[in-house]
């Protein structure tokens, strides 16, 4: 969220600028989603150990993925005006 001439906006990066991992590109491809997908596993992990034991199954989308089967969430918005951060 961004609040902008007094008004929130939902502000939802779509490029992929730099990653602290420094393996992630933005193509958001099934390798890409993957290594998220596990990095955000083992995250949580850390602070609830035993987390991934209690795993019986994954299914991984992303923002593209999600938008696909969803109009609505243009942009990964599930409010489509909200995506876009103008100067209005």
């Amino acid at each position: 969220m961004r609040k902008n001439r007094g008004r929130w906006r939902l502000v939802v990066p779509q490029r992929v600028l730099g990653d602290a991992g420094g393996n992630l590109t933005g193509s958001w491809d099934a390798d890409e989603a993957m290594q998220f997908a596990d990095r955000m596993q083992d995250r949580i992990e850390q602070l609830a150990p035993g987390f991934s034991q209690r795993i019986v199954a994954r299914r991984i989308l992303t923002a593209l993925d999600m938008e696909r089967r969803d109009a609505s969430l243009i942009g990964g918005s599930s409010m489509g005006e909200l995506r876009r951060s103008t100067s209005s």
